[in-house]
């Protein structure tokens, strides 16, 4: 069952929607909101397999299940202990199997009341890996863990937050322990559920690791709840001796919710020896966006995607500081998301507000199209840079973008390249000297250029005031059908050249008198039948033409 474009007008006496739902497969309500942002989620108490119904106020996977969530394991425990109440400090796994584990032991405990200062998923040296439902109450007042404490977790860790949870202090995916050899799963699909901080320093409440290494990934969802504080998916404290290290990459999805603050892939130090990145789809984040974080290291790029929600801040591909090595990106797909705070566009970067990426940066807008939501993508007019603490080459792609004009501001870009049958126009290339065109794409730019390398795919067509550079290389190699016009006709050609297949070609053009504006195309070889788009040019191309046949 998918529900979509359900809308009530102010007025109409509607005070509520039931969608009633039987239980069997998945349900997903989707983009159901009351307010225009996409963060109202209705309640699924006394709903059938509730477990199975997704609340997203954002784009979907095509199989229905908000981005990151897992297959929940049901079945194949070798160790099961349900409906239990935690108190003190609460080690789950222990109460339903206290050996030491061994090769292919998988625990599975559900706790359903109770109030503790600490519950951990595991506590202790255990073999084996082990799952972990906080279904109802259950709450830690000091903070929850999928491991910690104490000892070696050797295998994989789940900790989920379901159905009527409350929620409580931090979770973290590992803290104060020796170490997690497999992968670190964290889930909040707990719509009421509250999360505050065990700290008022650097308030998180969620953390991927605190002072424990995790040699797989660590992987945070959020599909609701209310987090009163940041959400980071990397490391908040080293370990008393050496550097704490996440081995795998770190991923942070914000399906729904509230977050107050900010939201990051990386922490505030130790290393990531993989990626660290974020996805949105849905909910509501008044902080920024990072796909770092704010310290430490990250040896394998960072990165941030938004397909839907509502971010109040901004948002950037790199952190608040720390380092990056490999490159980092950002991107927005379709109208959905929503970066405005009631006031301002938010700002977004390739790179970070703080610290430094050693790569390339690369911000890319797809699947953009005009849309009627008020403060959808399609209106952005904030800010977009490549960033300016990234080392190497700063890319802007525009990836079937077909609204008529892009309302950004674009800033320290050195390359736009305007892919799949993009066609629309901006007001600058954000400093860019490097353009590319590729294959039925079009683009016009509102004023003259300082680019020096244009590069024109098959029916490519750019459009511009002027080229203002001293040397512009336009490279039309394995290209016959092209367009590049300029809105006012150049006293001199002596600065434009064409290069195809190695060779250099001086600019020709043709003029429209009347309307002050030229065609240019490379005067030998004759480029065939290059594409004239000014209109009422055609009969001088004909006569071009019929002269240099031969």
């Amino acid at each position: 069952m998918i529900g979509e474009a359900l809308s009530v007008t102010s007025g109409s006496g509607c005070n509520g929607l039931t969608i009633q739902y039987n239980g069997s497969g998945t349900a997903v309500l989707h983009d159901l909101a009351l307010d225009g942002t996409g963060s109202y989620a209705p309640a699924t108490s006394g709903t059938l397999n509730a477990e199975k119904s997704f609340i997203s106020s954002g784009s979907f996977t095509q199989s229905g299940t908000p981005e990151g969530n897992i297959e929940w394991k049901t079945e194949g425990f070798t160790k099961t202990a349900d409906n239990l109440a935690g108190s003190g400090t609460f080690n789950a796994r222990a109460q339903a199997d206290s050996s030491a584990g061994g090769t292919g032991n998988s625990v599975n405990v559900s706790i359903t009341s109770g109030n503790a200062t600490h519950i951990y998923a595991n506590s202790g040296n255990y073999t084996g890996d082990v799952w972990l439902t906080i279904s109802k109450e259950g709450q830690a007042s000091a903070w929850y863990g999928a491991h910690g404490a104490s000892g070696t977790l050797n295998g994989n860790v789940f900790l989920r937050f379901t159905d009527a949870a409350t929620g409580g202090s931090t979770v973290f995916g590992a803290v104060n322990a020796a170490g997690v050899t497999g992968n670190v799963y964290l889930e909040f699909s707990a719509e009421n559920a509250s999360f505050g901080t065990f700290t008022s320093s650097n308030s998180s409440s969620v953390v991927g690791s605190y002072a424990t290494d995790i040699q797989g990934n660590v992987d945070i969802v959020v599909n609701s709840g209310t987090f009163n504080h940041q959400i980071m998916g990397g490391i908040f404290a080293n370990a008393r001796i050496g550097t704490t290290t996440i081995g795998g990459n770190t991923h942070v999805y914000i399906n729904g919710g509230s977050v107050t603050g900010n939201v990051m892939g990386g922490g505030l130090t130790g290393s990531i020896s993989g990626g660290a990145n974020v996805t949105v789809t849905g909910g509501v984040i008044s902080g920024s966006v990072y796909g770092a974080g704010q310290g430490g290291s990250i040896l394998a790029g960072s990165s941030v995607c938004l397909t839907g929600g509502l971010v109040k801040g901004d948002v950037y591909a790199g952190g608040k500081a720390g380092s990056i090595q490999g490159d980092t990106s950002v991107t927005i797909t379709g109208n959905t998301a929503t970066l405005y705070n009631g006031s301002s566009w938010g700002s977004i970067s390739g790179g970070g507000s703080g610290g430094t990426v050693k790569g390339n940066s690369t911000v890319r807008i797809q699947n953009l199209s005009s849309g009627t939501t008020a403060y959808g993508f399609d209106k952005y007019a904030g800010n977009i840079s490549g960033g300016t603490n990234v080392s190497g080459d700063r890319s802007l792609v525009l990836d079937h973008v077909t609204v008529d004009s892009l309302q950004a501001s674009l800033s320290d870009f050195t390359h736009v390249s305007a892919v799949n049958q993009t066609r629309t126009s901006l007001d600058s290339l954000g400093g860019a000297l490097t353009v590319t065109i590729e294959a039925g794409s079009s683009l016009i730019l509102n004023g003259t250029s300082d680019l020096t390398t244009l590069i024109l795919g098959e029916h490519a067509s750019l459009t511009l005031q002027g080229l203002a550079a001293d040397a512009v290389v336009v490279d039309i190699t394995g290209t016959t059908n092209y367009t590049l016009s300029l809105t006012e006709i150049p006293a001199s050609l002596d600065n434009i050249k064409f290069l195809n297949d190695g060779v250099l070609y001086d600019a020709a053009m043709s003029m429209d008198l009347q309307a002050n504006s030229a065609m240019l195309f490379a005067q030998v070889p004759e480029p065939g039948s290059a594409a004239l788009a000014l209109a009422g040019l055609a009969p001088l191309l004909w006569r071009r033409r019929r002269k240099m046949s031969h």
